[in-house]
């Protein structure tokens, strides 16, 4: 079963007439969201939804960023922690997985790889922090972690971060992204920023045996994919 009809909904359609799954991804997706109603909504929704369940798999989509005690002065990582504390309380059988940027066709429009090529593409200007670095990771890679944790049984009443190993600098990503559209990037750079590590030993070997790759090359690779599809 989904909840939801957005981006993470759609990759995960494959669910949909699964009745002993219920996917809730009808939450605010984009991390600048300061309205309260909005979050009010998904947490009114997420409460009746549980108040529903049998002894379905609860699947929730948090963020990796709660950890850190700077985000959760942004409204965005407040509410996902807020999210967690009401699953974790009240849902006999849960997973609740943790994203960093997830990159992939219908991805929110304000999210960090839509502005970077909106921006460049458009030679509009934007400030860019020099030490600031972004953990980026292919919705297919997220699909098929999650396929394999939820088939195998893993990890039930856990929260799991879902990432790539590999940070990339934001100097680095401007650069595949002005290599892709083949156009320079207009920025001011200030040397801010900083560099959030994110825990990923708990999904190391489900990444070996998946093959998957993480590093620069690949977030190459994906970013053209991603640029192609878009047009």
């Amino acid at each position: 079963m989904i909840i939801g009809n957005g981006f993470l909904a759609h990759n995960f359609s494959h669910y949909l007439n699964d009745r002993g799954v219920i996917f809730f991804v009808s939450g605010v997706s984009d991390s600048n969201e300061i309205c309260e109603s909005e979050f009010i909504r998904e947490e009114q929704l997420l409460i009746e939804s549980i108040s529903k369940m049998n002894n379905e798999l609860f699947v929730y989509f948090s963020s990796c960023y709660v950890t850190d005690k700077d985000m959760l002065n942004i409204q965005y990582y407040h509410h996902k922690e807020n999210m967690e504390t009401i699953i974790e309380s009240s849902v006999l059988n849960y997973i609740i997985f943790r994203l960093p940027q997830v990159v992939g066709n219908g991805g929110n429009k304000n999210n960090l790889i839509n502005f970077l090529f909106r921006h460049i593409k458009n030679g509009k200007k934007f400030v860019l922090f020099k030490k600031a670095t972004r953990n980026l990771i292919d919705v297919s890679n997220v699909v098929n972690i999650v396929d394999f944790i939820i088939s195998n049984g893993m990890y039930k009443n856990r929260i799991i971060n879902i990432a790539s190993n590999n940070n990339v600098s934001m100097m680095e990503l401007v650069d595949i992204i002005e290599s892709i559209v083949d156009k320079k990037a207009l920025f001011s750079l200030e040397n801010r920023g900083k560099n959030i590590t994110i825990d990923v030993s708990e999904i190391s070997e489900i990444i070996k045996k998946l093959k998957i790759e993480f590093d620069n090359g690949q977030v190459n690779y994906m970013l053209r994919r991603y640029h192609k599809r878009q047009g």
